[in-house]
């Protein structure tokens, strides 16, 4: 893989696919690295390349109960959004799962996996079509 921007989507879609299976919440993926629930930020990926090496960092919003007045009308956390305490250690181990199986398909995919084309998308389908669209470039 020589492009960043594959692994950040990979990333982002494996943060939407671990929220989404604890929470219930799905996600929207905005290109390159925010995800959304409505139309706040509940959490973003960032990806740089020191070669040979990808250095990777996922933040998510889990359980603030207020944001400062600057960001409360753009940001949310999973608590906010579910209206429940979440488990970090459950999201954790499902974060870990899920950038797992995406990073997998990367690797014996290639940068258009076979899931792109499935007719039941994985998380959603504006993610798929970020995907697409972007790759179509």
């Amino acid at each position: 893989m020589k492009d960043s921007s594959v692994l950040s989507l990979a990333l982002g879609l494996a943060t939407a696919d671990a929220i989404t299976n604890l929470t219930g919440l799905v996600c929207d993926l905005r290109w390159p690295n925010d995800l959304l629930v409505g139309d706040r930020k509940c959490a973003g990926i960032l990806v740089e390349v020191e070669r040979p090496v990808f250095i990777a960092g996922i933040g998510i919003n889990v359980n603030q109960s207020e944001f400062p007045a600057e960001l409360a009308a753009l940001a949310t956390s999973l608590r906010l959004a579910s209206g429940r305490m979440q488990s970090r250690d459950q999201l954790l181990a499902g974060l870990c799962e899920s950038v797992d199986r995406f990073t997998k398909m990367l690797v014996e995919d290639g940068p258009l996996p076979s899931w792109i084309y499935s007719p039941e998308p994985q998380v959603t389908s504006k993610a798929s079509a970020s995907w697409w669209t972007k790759w179509k470039g």
